[in-house]
Protein backbone atom coordinates (compact mmCIF):
# COMPACT_ATOMS: atom_id res chain seq x y z
CA UNK A 1 0.00 0.00 0.00
CA UNK A 2 1.43 3.40 -0.97
CA UNK A 3 2.39 5.57 1.88
CA UNK A 4 -0.24 8.87 1.91
CA UNK A 5 0.86 12.48 2.02
CA UNK A 6 0.41 14.16 5.16
CA UNK A 7 0.14 17.66 3.88
CA UNK A 8 -2.78 18.65 1.98
CA UNK A 9 -3.99 21.38 -0.41
CA UNK A 10 -3.96 25.18 0.52
CA UNK A 11 -1.60 24.65 3.40
CA UNK A 12 2.02 26.89 3.43
CA UNK A 13 5.02 24.85 2.94
CA UNK A 14 8.34 26.04 2.99
CA UNK A 15 11.96 23.57 2.55
CA UNK A 16 13.26 21.76 5.66
CA UNK A 17 17.31 22.75 4.23
CA UNK A 18 16.58 25.66 1.82
CA UNK A 19 19.55 26.14 -0.51
CA UNK A 20 22.38 28.76 0.51
CA UNK A 21 21.63 31.78 -1.65
CA UNK A 22 18.17 32.49 -0.08
CA UNK A 23 18.55 34.63 2.81
CA UNK A 24 14.82 34.03 3.73
CA UNK A 25 13.85 31.02 2.53
CA UNK A 26 11.04 30.84 0.23
CA UNK A 27 7.36 29.94 0.69
CA UNK A 28 5.02 27.88 -1.18
CA UNK A 29 1.28 27.04 -1.49
CA UNK A 30 0.09 23.18 -1.62
CA UNK A 31 -1.28 22.68 -4.80
CA UNK A 32 -1.85 18.98 -5.07
CA UNK A 33 -0.78 15.69 -3.11
CA UNK A 34 -0.10 12.45 -4.50
CA UNK A 35 0.69 9.15 -2.44
CA UNK A 36 4.43 7.85 -2.69
CA UNK A 37 5.13 5.51 -6.13
CA UNK A 38 6.73 2.71 -4.46
CA UNK A 39 7.45 1.86 -0.98
CA UNK A 40 10.38 3.58 0.44
CA UNK A 41 9.85 6.60 -1.62
CA UNK A 42 7.98 9.77 -0.17
CA UNK A 43 4.53 11.37 -1.40
CA UNK A 44 4.96 13.88 -4.18
CA UNK A 45 3.71 17.29 -3.40
CA UNK A 46 2.86 19.89 -6.02
CA UNK A 47 4.24 23.57 -4.49
CA UNK A 48 3.22 27.07 -6.15
CA UNK A 49 6.66 29.14 -5.17
CA UNK A 50 5.69 32.59 -3.59
CA UNK A 51 8.89 33.90 -5.84
CA UNK A 52 9.54 33.69 -9.73
CA UNK A 53 6.87 34.53 -12.33
CA UNK A 54 3.78 35.98 -11.03
CA UNK A 55 1.85 36.03 -14.67
CA UNK A 56 2.61 31.90 -14.91
CA UNK A 57 3.20 30.56 -11.61
CA UNK A 58 3.68 26.84 -12.15
CA UNK A 59 3.98 24.20 -9.86
CA UNK A 60 7.28 22.43 -8.91
CA UNK A 61 7.09 18.89 -7.83
CA UNK A 62 8.69 18.27 -4.43
CA UNK A 63 9.15 14.96 -2.55
CA UNK A 64 7.08 15.76 1.16
CA UNK A 65 10.57 14.47 3.12
CA UNK A 66 12.25 17.64 1.47
CA UNK A 67 9.28 20.00 2.64
CA UNK A 68 7.94 21.74 6.04
CA UNK A 69 4.82 23.41 7.39
CA UNK A 70 5.55 27.20 7.40
CA UNK A 71 4.72 28.95 11.18
CA UNK A 72 5.48 32.53 11.75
Amino acid sequence: MAIQPKLEPGQLVVYKNPPSFYKVPPVGLVERTSPARRRGESPIIAVIWCIGDADKPSPELVYESELRLYKK
